[in-house]
């Protein structure tokens, strides 16, 4: 078969023109729409993705609120109680025993307060000696508390002692028959010793006998340090004249004087 040449060169070239023209852009188009087409699946899965998230976030959310309902409820529950509890009378009764053990406490720290001022001092009579119508008598104090305190010997007196064979006119003494000076013995710090001696002279004329009836009164009052934490303390719970009276007291110490001459 003999072909023509024209027609062969014709054909190559149509199908050439063809495929550049027609099949190429064709070609390219489907090209253009896969990856379109894959960009817009991509787009829908990372949609999905975004709306599961918001989903699980929504759900969240919900139960938070859920939650915060039910604590908001519990809590309004317990305060309801706790009101309840405040005004029952159980309540009130415990608070008004609870105020007044508190102020029972206060009360009694106040009072150890207090004693802690109160002087402690022992006092004794160390010995005494006698000569004609003169006597002197010495003692020995000693602080034991932990304040110090002022120690004076406010009193003395001497009697007596009844002996049957001596008459009644002749028992008593008065205080024209004696005169007594000395003692005063002052501060006297914690865990401090300290003497004083009582003199005292006879009337000339007296006969004293070998017996004689002591009583020395000795006036102790507590220090407290002015303007100090523990006196605007206590003054705010006692008045002056009642505060004096805590702080000082009287020891009285007895005794036969016996071996005069």
């Amino acid at each position: 078969m003999v072909v023509n040449v024209g027609t062969f060169v014709s054909l190559v070239l149509g199908g050439l023109l063809h495929y550049a023209f027609v099949d190429k852009p064709a070609i390219a188009a489907l090209e253009t729409n896969k990856r379109l087409t894959e960009k817009s699946i991509e787009a829908s899965q990372d949609n999905l993705n975004l709306t599961k998230a918001k989903i699980k976030e929504s759900t969240a959310n919900v139960e938070l609120a859920g939650s915060s309902v039910k604590q908001n409820r519990a809590n309004a529950l317990y305060l309801t109680k706790n009101v309840e509890r405040m005004d029952s009378d159980t309540t009130k009764s415990s608070e008004t025993l609870g105020l007044e053990k508190q102020r029972i406490d206060e009360a009694r720290e106040i009072d150890e307060l207090l004693q802690s001022l109160v002087p402690n001092v022992q006092i004794n009579l160390s010995s005494f000696t006698q000569s004609g119508q003169v006597m002197k008598l010495t003692w020995k104090l000693k602080n034991l508390g932990t304040r110090g305190a002022n120690v004076n010997a406010s009193r003395f007196h001497l009697s007596r002692v009844q002996e049957p064979s001596v008459k009644p006119a002749q028992s008593s003494l008065s205080e024209h028959d004696y005169t007594v000076t000395g003692c005063q013995v002052g501060h006297i710090l914690p865990g401090q010793s300290l003497e004083c001696q009582v003199h005292v002279q006879f009337r000339a004329d007296l006969v004293l006998g070998d017996k004689l009836g002591q009583e020395t009164v000795f006036t102790l009052k507590g220090l407290l340090d002015p303007n100090s934490k523990t006196e605007k303390i206590l003054r705010a719970h006692y008045d002056d004249a009642t505060l004096r009276g805590k702080l000082s007291s009287d020891s009285a110490v007895e005794g036969t004087l016996t071996g005069l001459r």
